[in-house]
């Protein structure tokens, strides 16, 4: 689980950790490390609580997905084909001038 989720959430952290280290590069060793402490700290407790929420509450939560995978379908689609002209509009009013 904890090589999955990192592989998956580097995307989302790296910027957090880059400028954690980039604020923290001239202030010292130990307050760049006590940073880091209470990020890892931080991100752990909010793994965990969230962890136990969804564990806490699973047969609700997958009852309620499965009953709205219509809806979310649909929102899902909607939203891709507003992107996809989007980035059509954007493609062609770039390469024009």
């Amino acid at each position: 689980y904890g090589v999955a989720y990192g592989s998956a959430a580097t995307g989302c952290v790296a910027p957090v950790v880059i400028g954690l280290l980039s604020a923290s590069i001239n202030r010292g060793l130990v307050t760049g490390l006590l940073v880091f402490v209470i990020f890892s700290v931080t991100a752990g407790i909010l793994m965990v609580a969230f962890t136990m929420m969804v564990a806490a509450s699973e047969s609700t939560i997958v009852d309620k997905l499965k009953a709205s995978t219509r809806q979310i379908e649909m929102v899902g689609g909607v939203i891709m084909m507003i992107v996809g002209v989007y980035l059509i509009y954007y493609f062609l009013s770039t390469t024009m001038f």
